[in-house]
């Protein structure tokens, strides 16, 4: 089982390119040529399987983060801001919906080689859990104030 408040997806990026368009492209306050080194916590995992040939495929989601401005003296938080996510999976990157689910929006997905200079996922897992098989089990934990951690299957 994932201890998710101890376990990381920590990159580093390639070096800064100025945007054509924007100041602040993505956030960051550096000069060309600058790299940083980001560390998020994660949040979730999915594993997908096909039932075909039996491959699996694991997918992230890191913790929320506002959105603001990197290597920043003054003014951290961008306003407006916004909830930044980040979904992953071990060597690919996806987009998460912006818009309400009423609004169709493209699917971005790509590389995190293409994305990132290096990158590293450090999943620790939770010493000893107890599995909890009944609704009973699950309410005398919750009201015991007991570390949760759920998994679930479709």
């Amino acid at each position: 089982m994932i201890d998710f408040p101890r376990s990381f997806f920590t990159w580093k990026t390639k070096p800064f390119q100025p945007d054509p368009y924007y100041r602040y492209s993505g956030g960051f306050v550096g000069n060309p040529g600058q790299v940083y080194q980001v560390r998020f916590n994660l949040e979730g995992m999915c594993t997908i399987r096909d039932d075909q040939n039996g491959q699996t495929q694991e997918l992230f989601v890191s913790a929320p983060c506002r959105s603001e401005y990197t290597i920043a003296a003054r003014n951290l938080f961008q306003v407006p801001s916004n909830e930044f996510r980040f979904a992953f999976s071990r060597d690919l990157h996806f987009s998460i919906a912006a818009r309400p689910s009423s609004e169709q929006e493209p699917v971005q997905a790509g590389k995190l080689s293409d994305r990132l200079q290096s990158h590293r996922l450090d999943l620790r897992t939770l010493a000893d859990p107890t599995e909890l098989t009944s609704v009973r089990d699950v309410v005398a934990a919750t009201l015991d104030n007991s570390l949760l951690n759920a998994r679930s299957t479709y």
